[in-house]
């Protein structure tokens, strides 16, 4: 069993940081915040049952990790860093969605202009 202590700061950011991409990718960022936000308090019966659960949970992550994981999560100050690079994450992921849409109606006018020209009628 890992003691958070026995954890590089380094590491620990790591493998934050790839469970906050793992939530966002999966577009679990919103039930994802609200389950840390309101077990946040409980972190340390939270990290415990992270280990209760990693049969399923090894499926995901390796059982190295999970003890990693449930070793970091007891601190509340983890929880706070993955709550904020949950949220970076997502809303960039929402930012470069609205870029896509925004290129894609530009793109889409452009064709029709040059179809039908400005005023709308065939050339």
């Amino acid at each position: 069993m890992y003691l958070y202590e026995d954890i590089s700061k380094e590491e620990r950011e790591r493998l934050l940081d790839n469970l906050a991409e793992k939530v966002v990718k999966y577009n679990l960022a919103v039930p994802g915040i609200i389950f840390f936000e309101s077990t946040k308090y409980l972190n340390r019966i939270g990290s415990q049952f992270l280990v209760f659960s990693s049969p399923i949970v090894d499926t995901v992550l390796p059982s190295l990790e999970i003890e990693k994981y449930a070793a970091i999560l007891e601190e509340r100050s983890s929880v706070e860093y993955l709550l904020d690079k949950i949220e970076e994450l997502e809303n960039e992921k929402r930012k470069e969605k609205e870029m896509k849409k925004k290129n894609k109606k530009g793109l889409i006018k452009k064709i029709k202009d040059s179809l039908f020209g400005e005023n709308g009628k065939e050339k």
